[in-house]
């Protein structure tokens, strides 16, 4: 969510770029090669207000994998050259899911959002919004990357998690060896991270709720349903969206499940809850 509007995309960018190369292991396949030497394997996400990497590596091979790992936190190299290179990537990656109709309408509804929450932006990135567009106005993406990584990837705001079969005191020593090098959190360096609720997603104000939009599909229909609800990111211990989707997912008589069965209108719903510190949102799909 703390991406900058001039580079949409680039938490997910640099996510794709940690994996290619640190000034301590310059080559950019360092990781990828070690993991598979000890069979293992790699794989990354971001989303809204989190990026998680997991990694599984062979014991013999974890000193090593661990050490190649913390230098994504450490020190990146972001080599003008990798970045050229992988932009395309993340390029094509957007034009693969471009005919996915459920990511479609994803990105529909949350470019609807209040233009003031940051819910609003292209999440994923492509080549304009991260390069094109942004040299066009004198910006380089690299110092983008070297910025963002430096404001978001510090100590405060990470977790570090190792599942072994080695003794609770040998891990956290492998921990402290490989992670200690992470600079140290300030309040100035590593604040905490801003809240965004005072610009509602979706209000009446705005405009953009009772809005209805058609979307072409060569599968079988579905009807999607967003709508606001108080946010709920501080109040997760409550668990209040689980009390919905236990109603909605009563089918005893009575239930909406029921109603839309005895009506022949829909045979299944989900119920899916998004709570950042961007709000919270509430979405239902019927097929």
């Amino acid at each position: 969510l703390e991406v900058p509007l001039a580079f949409q995309g680039l938490a997910h960018f640099c996510e794709h770029m940690l994996f290619l190369g640190s000034e301590k292991y310059p080559s950019t396949d360092a990781f990828s090669d070690t993991l598979a030497l000890y069979g293992g394997q790699h794989n990354a996400y971001t989303s809204g207000e989190e990026t998680v990497y997991y990694n599984e590596i062979g014991n013999e091979g974890l000193e090593k994998g661990l050490d190649i790992f913390a230098q994504f936190f450490i020190s990146p190299s972001f080599e003008v050259s990798m970045v050229d290179k992988e932009i395309h990537a993340v390029d094509s990656e957007h034009k693969k899911n471009q005919p996915d109709t459920q990511r479609r309408l994803w990105h529909l509804l949350r470019s609807r959002a209040n233009p003031l929450n940051p819910v609003h932006q292209f999440s994923t990135g492509d080549l304009d919004t991260l390069k094109t567009e942004p040299e066009s106005h004198g910006k380089s993406l690299v110092e983008a990357l070297r910025t963002f990584h430096k404001e978001n990837y510090c100590a405060n705001r990470m977790h570090l998690v190792i599942v072994s079969n080695y003794s609770i005191q040998e891990q956290l020593a492998m921990a402290h060896k490989h992670f200690d090098a992470v600079p140290k959190a300030t309040a100035e360096s590593c604040p905490p991270r801003p809240e965004y609720t005072q610009f509602p997603l979706y209000s009446k104000e705005l405009g953009n709720i009772g809005r209805s939009f058609m979307v072409h599909s060569q599968g079988s229909p579905e009807l999607w349903v967003t709508f606001p609800m108080p946010a709920l990111k501080k109040e997760y211990k409550k668990l209040g969206e689980a009390y919905v989707w236990n109603v909605l997912s009563h089918y005893g008589p009575g239930s909406l499940k029921a109603l839309l069965l005895k009506e022949d209108l829909s045979p299944h719903y989900s119920f899916y809850a998004e709570n950042t510190v961007a709000g919270s949102v509430g979405f239902l799909t019927f097929s």
